[in-house]
């Protein structure tokens, strides 16, 4: 029982607050993040579904499928995909604002990245360097993994804390490095000999040509990593009688059906960034609930509280359908040439590769659990009534 005891005592001593408001409430097992089956959904329940549904329809029965399948993607995109992007500048940009230039951090991720990135890509297409172009391309696609198994680990420990459920030093430390392998895994394919050429916007992509042997290498490393993981999370199961609650184990299933390619699917891995962007919009809303809740002057109403989630979001969808549309379409009816000199048949590229390497280093920055936003936010709040 004294083992028990400790489990259940929290080892995140992150609880004395950089900010003078009210203190943390009282930690109640069981809380939700927005509720029982939002949580479970969004950090990979959903996915998990429409993954069964694909399978069976689309490779077990071998159905066409239907084209309206694809034109939702555009929908989604505009509604879920687009947004989850600009969230994270609107995150960095106004409720990070006091921190932008007090911190060297802070600082090189709001400013000097976004410059450095420019300024690659300003050789790109001024100097014609279609080789630089595709050395871009490949950073993009290589980080992509690392980012959505850093995503995976946070829903994890923080879909384990909403229900007292801690994981030890060694446990992340085995969890950490399972993931990992499977960004590995997931990277290597293209990388391979013998691999399908890809190409992004035309311009044909980088690929290593590295032995074929490091595949199936590489998916026994999952697999003997995943069996280390395991095992400690029973060692624990027996010394505690505490199960691993639900939104841990959808979020890291989420994550292999996603990213291993044992499990690909064309149709399913099209919709990969939604059911990614879903996840992360679980920890926005969380975030952004209690930091409206935390009202020192007067009780906020639940009614305000959705009003003003709505009114963030409603920005980011504006802003997203800016960058990955209108402004894209703007670019290229203009300056199109400039995207053909380096073999691009679209600026949308440019945008992308912009986007997508400042937004994998906004999050690094933010949601890591020595801020005290987060602490009062995210971390505390699940484990708060």
């Amino acid at each position: 029982m004294a083992n028990a005891h400790r489990q259940e005592a929290s080892p995140y001593p992150l609880f004395r607050f950089e900010t003078p408001n009210s203190p943390p409430r009282r930690p109640v097992p069981g809380a939700a993040l927005l509720s029982p089956i939002l949580d479970v959904s969004l950090a990979g329940g959903f996915s998990i579904a429409a993954f069964v549904v694909f399978y069976v329809c689309f490779t077990w029965q071998r159905w066409a499928a239907p084209s309206w399948i694809f034109r939702s993607l555009v929908v989604l995109g505009f509604a879920v995909n687009y947004p989850h992007f600009l969230v994270s500048y609107q995150l960095l940009y106004l409720d990070y604002r006091r921190r932008l230039f007090s911190n060297l951090r802070f600082i090189q991720v709001s400013l000097l990245t976004p410059i450095a990135i420019l300024f690659l890509l300003g050789i790109v297409f001024f100097a014609h360097q279609a080789r630089l172009m595709q050395a871009l391309v490949f950073l993009m696609y290589g980080l992509v993994g690392w980012h959505y198994v850093k995503q995976t680990y946070g829903a994890m420990i923080i879909g384990g804390l909403s229900h007292r459920y801690f994981f030890t030093p060694r446990e992340k430390f085995a969890l950490r490095l399972n993931l990992y392998t499977v960004w590995i895994a997931s990277w290597l394919p293209p990388q391979l000999k013998g691999s399908i050429p890809l190409d992004f916007f035309g311009l044909p992509r980088l690929s290593l040509q590295w032995p074929s042997a490091l595949g199936p290498l590489f998916h026994g490393l999952v697999l003997l990593s995943g069996i280390g993981l395991a095992t400690l999370l029973f060692k624990k199961f027996r010394a505690t009688r505490k199960q691993i609650p639900l939104t841990v184990v959808v979020a890291y299933i989420a994550a292999l059906l996603w990213l291993l390619p044992a499990f690909e699917s064309a149709i399913f891995f099209a919709f990969v960034p939604f059911f990614h962007a879903l996840q992360y919009f679980l920890f926005v809303l969380t975030f952004k609930k209690n930091q409206a809740l935390d009202s020192p002057a007067r009780p906020v109403s639940n009614l305000e509280v959705w009003f003003r989630m709505s009114r963030y979001l409603a920005m980011a969808v504006a802003l997203g359908a800016i960058g990955f549309h209108f402004l894209p379409q703007f670019l290229d009816r203009h300056f199109l040439w400039v995207a053909k000199s380096v073999n691009l048949t679209s600026l949308e590229g440019a945008l992308w590769i912009l986007l997508n390497l400042h937004h994998y280093a906004i999050d690094s920055l933010l949601w890591k659990g020595s801020h005290a936003e987060v602490q009062k936010y995210l971390i505390a709040s699940s484990l708060a009534a």
